[in-house]
């Protein structure tokens, strides 16, 4: 590969977060569902609490097929997660405790839809770190996403932790597309398919 195509590829798959520690909070997948989908180009990202399936045990398994079924506090319970799509640009660089080039993602949202009902204001940037696999025939499974800024200690705001999930074909088989808006009535839309796992998100 070129080092244009390995910096574009350097996250492609399928992901879990299977732990967030940032500031004096940490969570793992017990409490939440997060899933990456990314591409050279184009992502889908998914965060689904696994409160709201406490919460809402009998609604979700009976025969509620529509939201009118569900109280006030039902729905706010709902409604409690993120979902958010957009465009990911990979460069490599160095930062000041390591002079050895480094992948850095700047992730621009297109999409941003979440409980709160205000989208993220600026891009989100960030390092990469991959885990070493065991040989060079081995694609990396596991990879730790640092918070680009820093706080008045020196360390990253946040890291968080991401495994690769089974049936993504390592991030080689991928499909992306983006759609605009024909008018100002009209949906923006994204889809990304990697391996056997597809999303859709539509604004």
């Amino acid at each position: 590969k070129s080092n244009k195509e390995q910096q574009d590829t350097v996250v492609c798959g399928a992901w879990t977060r299977t732990l967030f520690l940032g500031g004096w909070e940490h969570s793992s997948f017990h409490d939440e569902q997060s899933f990456n989908i990314q591409t050279p180009t184009l992502f889908i990202d998914i965060r689904i609490p696994h409160s709201r399936a406490k919460v809402l045990p009998i609604k979700a398994s009976s025969s509620s097929s529509s939201l009118s079924d569900y109280s006030d506090q039902e729905l706010r319970c709902f409604a409690r997660q993120h979902a958010f799509a957009g465009f990911t640009v990979i460069e490599h660089n160095s930062n000041n405790n390591n002079k050895q080039q480094r992948p850095v993602c700047t992730r621009h949202h297109v999409i941003d839809w979440n409980f709160v009902g205000s989208p993220r204001p600026r891009p989100n940037k960030w390092w990469v770190e991959k885990k070493k696999p065991s040989s060079e025939n081995v694609a990396c499974d596991v990879w730790k996403e640092w918070a680009y800024a820093t706080d008045s200690c020196g360390q990253h705001y946040y890291v968080e932790q991401w495994e690769r999930l089974p049936g993504d074909k390592d991030g080689k088989q991928f499909v992306s597309l983006y759609k605009t808006k024909a008018n100002e009535h009209d949906d923006e839309g994204i889809i990304v398919v990697v391996g056997v796992s597809f999303v859709v998100s539509l604004s």
